[in-house]
């Protein structure tokens, strides 16, 4: 997206004002409960989970011997601790461990800023990516793999606003192609996988319908270097990790301004026709498709899932974790029924005996800054690999991208080559690359 001079004059300024008011946030303790505090600090006021916070309660005023004049109040410290959940208007923290839970009226706290914090030990790079394609003239959206053509081997597929292409990995030529003639369609996101038992991939393309007002999914095969539209779905369709394997997920919305989200069932294939499974996925606290997964490890199942900050939550069988720092940041998004949605790019999980071992996760870098996160332009991006330890996901090692990161997919293993992790980066010109990365 590109701002006009009389924009970035209105912007910046604004952004300038919302740094301010972040630079120190404080006020009162809403609830305690054992460890637990409630504060009245969400997200608009800059709380963020990790932040760590003093508790205090406002002494005797201090007055000038000289002018009277008031210096404020003794500061009598009651506890400390961090920040694990935001919300909109409220956020909550656990104390510092050993510490009692404060009583009194009139409790107030402060938190200590990102500016006032010590700085996270940076992850350590993943190096420099195996390979790249060749700048590709489409500015991608999404990317998948999958044996189109009924070949050897599977084809990169892209897809951009109003289209799909499936490329030889040979040379990085069209194998297969698809525009659509309407106007009024966004493609979003996209998926291949061969459901029907053809033996070729089928391409499912979730798209938003304006003139509709609608999100639907185009069924795509391949014939003749011709994608052909087989089907058309009325919800979205995405794959998520199940535990040891992947699904294709399906969920509708539903015109409904107070809570849009269907539920969310596995797509599959009977009496020739795509449908939604009966049964629901089990996957608690999660409302949306996109940025989700169910894992387990040595201490059960639990699901992963990006929350309206950006944030990862593990949401376990009894509490839960998020992360410090926001991921799967995107561009394909849009307002339904005034509700902000984002179709973020999918999240790769690494396996191990026991069950997860880490992800992969996507970060896009906004291009002026934190406020024009919210218009969907970012200049640059990384490629992070978080490593499960039992509790939380800790990073450990990312690649620094070049440009916006619109996809993340897993190229299959093939022909003695391991599983790599694959990124859709768009450079500036509109054309995309494709680098891919060992795992």
């Amino acid at each position: 997206m590109v701002f006009s001079a009389s924009m970035l004059s209105l912007l910046f300024p604004l952004a300038a004002s919302l740094c301010w008011a972040q630079g120190a946030v404080s006020g009162y303790v809403v609830k305690v409960e054992s460890a637990a505090v409630y504060l009245d600090a969400g997200e608009g006021q800059g709380a963020r989970p990790g932040m760590a916070f003093t508790l205090y309660t406002e002494g005797e005023e201090l007055k000038h011997p000289a002018t009277g004049a008031s210096l404020g109040r003794i500061e009598n410290i009651v506890g400390t601790g961090e920040i694990t959940e935001v919300h909109e208007k409220y956020s909550m923290g656990r104390l510092s461990a050993g510490q009692p839970a404060p009583e009194g009226a009139g409790l107030r706290y402060r938190l200590k800023t990102a500016a006032q914090a010590p700085a996270a030990a940076p992850a350590q790079p993943a190096g420099a990516p195996l390979r790249r394609s060749p700048a590709l003239d489409i500015e991608a959206v999404d990317l998948a793999f999958g044996d189109v053509d009924g070949g050897a081997n599977p084809e990169l597929l892209l897809a951009g606003k109003d289209r799909v292409t499936a490329f030889s990995e040979e040379d990085f030529k069209p194998v297969c192609s698809f525009r659509d003639p309407a106007t009024a369609t966004q493609f979003l996101s996209l998926e291949a996988a061969d459901l029907a038992g053809t033996g070729r991939a089928q391409v499912f393309v979730t798209l938003y319908n304006r003139l509709y007002e609608r999100l639907e999914t185009y069924v795509l095969a391949c014939s003749s270097g011709t994608f052909e539209k087989t089907a058309t779905l009325p919800f979205m369709v995405r794959r998520f990790q199940d535990g040891s394997s992947t699904s294709l997920g399906a969920q509708q919305l539903l015109d409904d301004s107070t809570f849009p989200f269907g539920p969310i069932r596995r797509l599959r294939w009977a009496d020739g026709r795509y449908l939604m499974s009966q049964d629901k996925v089990k996957a608690p606290r999660v409302e949306w498709l996109y940025g989700f997964g169910v894992a387990s490890s040595e201490t059960g199942v639990f699901t992963y899932f990006l929350n309206p900050t950006d944030r990862i939550r593990l949401q376990f069988q009894k509490g839960s974790w998020t992360s410090p720092d926001s991921y799967g940041q995107t561009s394909s998004r849009l307002r339904w029924h005034e509700r902000p949605l984002e179709f973020h790019p999918r999240s790769l999980a690494e396996l191990g005996p026991s069950g997860l071992a880490g992800l992969y996760v996507l970060r896009n870098i906004p291009r002026f800054g934190f406020l024009s996160d919210s218009f969907g332009s970012y200049s640059a991006a990384e490629l992070h690999y978080l490593r499960w330890n039992g509790l939380s996901l800790a990073p450990e090692r990312k690649a620094e991208l070049p440009g916006y990161a619109s996809g993340l997919a897993e190229h299959p293993a093939a022909n003695g080559r391991p599983a790599e992790a694959a990124v859709s980066i768009v450079a500036p010109n509109g054309q995309t690359s494709v680098w891919y990365f060992a795992k």
